[in-house]
């Protein structure tokens, strides 16, 4: 008897309670069938052994509810935290924030999250190549050498960053807004895949038409 009082006071309560609402449950609804039991006998197992069958049926199609709902509700919660130690490292200007910030950028996308807001994050040096970040916001950002290699950034606020240095080689920045952006250049914009759409400052916008006209002049000659 103490190792089984033991064993019951390890079970977590809300087990416990479970267990014992089955039990009277159990035994309030057996005392009442006892007497049917007796005058109808096997008929009476019968029927039990329909409802049986009919339990374990519900069992099966409950649980695999339950485990959807579980897989989703966990899916949503760690979504949850990336996105609130995002929030605790903005405006950290550290290696360990930025390292921090791009390992939960990487696991939202495994998770198939791609709108994340990274305003004002610190992602210098970090490696976010073919990220995908379709609508996020990045305003106030730092990305100085950041390695943006064939990333999705289509429909990003890219306003007031950073972006000295940073590798845009092939990625799609269509319908972005890089208006007061620091450091940005015509030699960058040069190598994205897609500029339809994108905001630019005008001082930028004349630079990068200028350049397209040169290359396209060089073009004609060398044919």
């Amino acid at each position: 008897m103490k190792i089984i009082r033991n064993v019951w006071e390890k079970i977590d309560e809300e087990i416990r309670i479970s267990i014992e609402v089955l039990f009277w449950a159990a035994f309030l609804v057996m005392g009442l069938s006892f007497g049917f039991y007796l005058v109808r006998g096997i008929d009476f197992w019968g029927a039990i052994l329909v409802e049986a069958h009919g339990m374990l049926l519900n069992i099966f199609v409950f649980g695999i509810l339950l485990i959807m709902l579980n897989k989703k509700r966990s899916k949503r919660s760690s979504i949850e935290k990336y996105k609130d130690e995002i929030d605790d490292f903005r405006d950290w200007h550290t290696e360990e924030a930025a390292f921090r910030i791009r390992g939960n950028i990487r696991r939202l996308n495994q998770r198939g999250v791609h709108k994340i807001d990274l305003r004002r994050c610190f992602l210098q040096n970090m490696d976010l190549t073919g990220v995908d970040l379709r609508g996020s916001k990045f305003s106030g950002a730092t990305l100085t050498n950041a390695i943006l290699r064939d990333a999705d950034l289509r429909e990003t606020s890219l306003d007031k960053c950073n972006l000295e240095g940073a590798d845009v080689t092939n990625a799609d920045i269509s319908g972005a807004s890089l208006q007061y952006s620091i450091g940005l250049t015509t030699e960058q914009l040069t190598t994205v895949k897609a500029l339809e759409g994108t905001k630019l400052d005008e001082i930028l916008t004349v630079a990068l038409k200028s350049a397209e006209l040169h290359v396209l002049e060089q073009t004609e000659r060398a044919n």
